[in-house]
């Protein structure tokens, strides 16, 4: 989980050098994600109130491409953005590991040869590329 904002944003607006900066931009939040400074367990909180908030990654991900402000983003979603240039990655010192994957089948004694093709499958896949990962 990184921030990005789109070059138009930056340009308007300037880029952030340091945490600090962040409370005097527009920001863009996914309900419930961690921002720099608000990490669990930090005793410093800083506020920062979005211009906009949804819980819907992908209408979060085109708010920053509109410049509406920086936001943060898993950067598996990204990518694409990052490589064509309608985003930019702001703060890069700062990042945030989030989520987990877990791979749930019923316990059994003999687990079945698909299944554990597909978790063999996975696990390489994410070895080689993990997400976030480009």
């Amino acid at each position: 989980f990184q921030l990005f904002a789109s070059a138009s944003y930056l340009a308007r607006a300037g880029t952030p050098r340091g945490v600090g900066e962040l409370p005097a931009h527009q920001c863009v939040n996914f309900r419930g994600a961690p921002w720099p400074g608000n990490e669990r367990g930090n005793k410093r909180r800083m506020t920062l109130v979005p211009r906009v908030e949804s819980d819907e990654m992908f209408f979060v991900r085109a708010s920053i491409r509109a410049g509406i402000g920086i936001g943060g983003m898993p950067t598996f979603l990204v990518g694409d953005d990052l490589a064509a240039g309608t985003l930019v990655r702001v703060l890069p010192r700062w990042s945030h590991d989030i989520g987990s994957v877990y791979l749930v089948h019923p316990a059994r004694k003999h687990v079945p040869r698909r299944v554990t093709a597909f978790q063999e499958l996975a696990v390489e896949a994410l070895r080689h590329s993990p997400l976030g990962a480009r």
